[in-house]
């Protein structure tokens, strides 16, 4: 191995860290007048020659001045020039710190500083054109994260410690992220992210204002918790729970053509009413009248109760009916109603009710024991009468 007499410069190493360590071997060498720098430095970059030193001589040497300054020295926010007296100290940021160099000739081969964002960003800004990491823009490290500041005696190297920011193409094979951040990802740049089932469950945050979308041939993202609207058709595996309320349907039914699909769901009151066909100089006035519907897909079930306090009539004719549903009536057969009914004059018959198409009411019939099916009309209900009704039934729309 070739041996490099005093005052020779070191030998030429590629990494920074490692040839800063080879300058300061090759220091204490010097300043201890032993003539084996070289093959000490070898040695430390990896070459691993026999050590021939006199380490006795090494009592002169103040340590601290080659290895890094174990005492913090606090840097509160603000803006700092490092200088040669700097070499080796420990530089900690409590805030946002701009720290500007002296040029690398002043500063010298060797030279080095270190710095740890803690409590704040600190900018590494070399003198005027000068560059770090081969680069003349100032270098930012951010809070968290600490770095050696190393000297070339013609440019500067940073080698930080923390955070890392990876661009290109990147593999990482079992490896932890805590708490990180994520910037915008496009189709081609993700995959997928899968979550394992830890032993205490597992929590995906979306901030407010942001919204999860995907492609329209396999469906919109849900955040499930949250109000949503959901579009297109949902196959549900098994019968889903709504343990935090009821399902709600439109205010207006959106019509469905699937006989296997509930397009509505409404429930509500009516207020029924009494009239007949051909009112005349009917009076009508009530003492009580009040009704109740449920309306499933196109069936809606009813009920109702009615009773009157004035029914006087001179030339009213025609059928009597019952008015004031809450849904017209369907244009086919649309069902039938039980009606217990008084107020009326037919003997031996018993009243119920059939409701007509395309109509909002229904017409109270009469039947009973060989007796022929015949509307109530005006005759049957004679003026000054009282007329009562309890009712139920269903119809379709």
């Amino acid at each position: 191995m070739r041996r490099a007499a005093i005052g020779q410069p070191p030998a030429v190493v590629r990494d920074p860290l490692m040839q800063w360590i080879v300058n300061a071997v090759h220091e204490i060498a010097r300043a201890s007048h032993v003539d084996t720098a070289e093959s000490i430095a070898a040695n430390v970059a990896g070459s691993y020659q026999p050590l021939s030193v006199n380490l006795t001589a090494w009592s002169t040497v103040n340590p601290s001045q080659y290895l890094p300054n174990t005492s913090p020295v606090t840097k509160a926010a603000g803006t700092y020039t490092a200088v040669a007296a700097d070499r080796n100290q420990f530089w900690r940021a409590t805030g946002a710190v701009t720290v500007n160099l002296t040029a690398a000739a002043t500063l010298g081969t060797g030279w080095g500083l270190w710095v740890k964002g803690d409590g704040g960003a600190v900018t590494v800004d070399p003198d005027g054109s000068e560059q770090i990491n081969g680069s003349s823009t100032a270098l930012t490290i951010p809070n968290g994260v600490s770095a050696l500041i190393l000297c070339s005696g013609a440019a500067f190297f940073a080698i930080t410690f923390g955070d890392v920011t990876l661009t290109g193409a990147q593999t990482l094979s079992n490896k932890t992220f805590v708490t990180p951040v994520l910037g915008a990802a496009t189709a081609t740049s993700i995959n997928k992210v899968a979550f394992t089932a830890p032993a205490t469950g597992a929590t995906i945050t979306i901030p407010d204002g942001v919204t999860l979308t995907g492609p329209a041939s396999s469906g919109t993202a849900m955040t499930l918790g949250n109000a949503e609207t959901v579009s297109g058709v949902k196959t549900f595996s098994a019968i889903p729970i709504l343990s935090g309320g009821g399902m709600t349907f439109p205010a207006t039914q959106v019509p469905s053509a699937d006989a296997n699909t509930i397009d509505d769901y409404e429930e509500g009151t009516w207020t029924p009413a009494v009239t007949l066909a051909t009112p005349g100089n009917l009076s009508v006035a009530y003492s009580s009248r009040s009704g109740r519907y449920v309306k499933i897909g196109q069936m809606v079930f009813f009920n109702c109760l009615l009773q009157t306090s004035t029914w006087t009539h001179t030339t009213a004719s025609g059928f009597f009916n019952i008015t004031g549903f809450p849904f017209t009536m369907g244009s086919q057969f649309v069902g039938a109603g039980t009606l217990l009914m008084s107020g009326w004059t037919k003997a031996n018959y018993t009243s119920l009710g059939f409701e007509t198409s395309n109509s909002t009411f229904m017409y109270a019939l009469a039947s009973g024991s060989a007796q022929a099916l015949a509307e109530l009309v005006a005759a049957d209900l004679p003026t000054g009468g009282v007329v009562r009704i309890y009712g139920a039934g269903h119809y379709t729309v």
